[in-house]
């Protein structure tokens, strides 16, 4: 798409990013004046009604949704041959380039981790499994609120239960390559094998691993070796290579890093307390982040309008899988 260009009552100011899944732009809804993110297929998938099927699922799932940590649908446009999501936009970095420009705090690290643990309990109670829960899909705004993005992958769960096998196989394009990322996925979604909302928390355990640890707790040269450690090696403990770890945030970590369902959180809900249990005591670091301290103070969990206080913000990015 060109600049200037007019979709619907949406014009088209620069492109924001772009993968192998979709493009995103940043666009003017000339109506409200206000700006917005459009993310449409790439030219070369305009012909593959399974990646336009996707991008519909993306839009009608993630718009089911209404959470301060996700990030917002407006509304899902066609025309000619392509699909389009209007989506809020943010301004913000995406964790996965955070990660590499600094070091994380203990503090800072669980506050993250519990804003997305937030955002996937308000997806799980409404069925949906987000799965590809990754640095590069976790929004953070200049005042370190968090924006879950990108449902593409997401699974729709019979039922209203968090917890529930989502009747699902492994991804895979004609070519025979996974869809989704190898580094961020549980044992179970890496095997192919059925997953429910215990798999995203998995997901989690890794992004927190690696934001206190700098890097994620599974590696290798190829997708099969990295897989292989997913499903096979059991991580050391975060304190290992950062020793300001402390001992009840590296048994949180590893739980969450269980190989076996069964072993790990059972809900994000239940996550979310051990969360706020471990943030109770100052971690070694010193760095409580003010949010944690707040809510802590208060003896309750985040509310709505605990982001009263927040100004509107824009996505200047989107993240793709």
């Amino acid at each position: 798409m060109n600049s200037q260009m007019m979709i619907s009552h949406y014009r088209i100011l620069t492109k924001l990013g772009a993968s192998g899944m979709g493009e995103v732009y940043l666009a003017e809804d000339t109506r409200l004046e206000r700006k917005v993110a459009i993310k449409c297929l790439p030219s070369k998938s305009l012909a593959d009604e399974k990646a336009r099927k996707r991008l519909i699922r993306e839009a009608q799932l993630a718009a089911k949704l209404d959470h301060p940590n996700i990030c917002s649908i407006h509304e899902h446009l066609e025309e000619g041959d392509q699909s389009f999501i209007v989506m809020q936009y943010v301004e913000g970095e995406p964790l996965s380039e955070s990660i590499q420009r600094k070091a994380f705090g203990v503090g800072e690290s669980l506050e993250i981790t519990l804003q997305v643990a937030e955002a996937l309990d308000a997806a799980h109670s409404q069925g949906i499994i987000h799965r590809d829960i990754k640095p590069q899909n976790i929004l953070v705004t200049p005042r370190g609120q968090v924006k879950v993005l990108d449902f593409g992958l997401a699974k729709l769960q019979p039922g209203p239960a968090a917890i529930g096998v989502a009747n699902t196989q492994l991804l895979l394009t004609e070519a025979g390559v996974m869809l989704g990322t190898v580094r961020y996925m549980s044992p179970e979604h890496a095997r192919g094998l059925p997953v429910d909302a215990r798999s995203d928390l998995f997901s989690l355990g890794i992004l927190l691993y690696e934001c206190l640890a700098g890097r994620p707790p599974f590696s290798g040269a190829t997708w099969l070796e990295i897989g292989a450690q997913v499903i096979h090696v059991d991580p050391s403990p975060p304190s290992s290579v950062n020793p300001l770890v402390p001992p009840e945030v590296d048994h949180l970590t590893l739980k969450m890093l269980a190989k076996e369902p069964e072993a790990r959180y059972q809900s994000a809900g239940e996550l979310i307390r051990a969360l706020h249990t471990a943030c109770r005591t100052p971690p070694n670091d010193g760095m409580v982040h003010p949010s944690i301290s707040r809510r802590h103070a208060r003896g309750q969990m985040r509310s709505n309008s605990d982001h009263s206080s927040w100004r509107p913000t824009d996505f200047h990015r989107s993240v793709l899988a």
